[in-house]
């Protein structure tokens, strides 16, 4: 998972078997009362963020 800079966990939600990618998504509920909503997104679902499978290894 990822922390997003208020500390809140991204938690993983998805995975794109055509673009090996992974999806990491915080929900809006969470997003939603952030005081760092407008820096850190401009998602209306909240932050959310694609790694590749193998991006660690690159």
């Amino acid at each position: 998972s990822f922390i997003c800079p208020e500390g809140e966990e991204l938690k993983r939600r998805n995975f794109n078997k055509k673009r090996q990618q992974f999806e990491y998504m915080a929900s809006m509920k969470t997003c939603g009362k952030c005081h760092l909503l407008d820096q850190c997104t401009r998602s209306k679902t909240g932050r959310s963020l694609k790694r590749h499978l193998r991006q660690n290894e690159l």
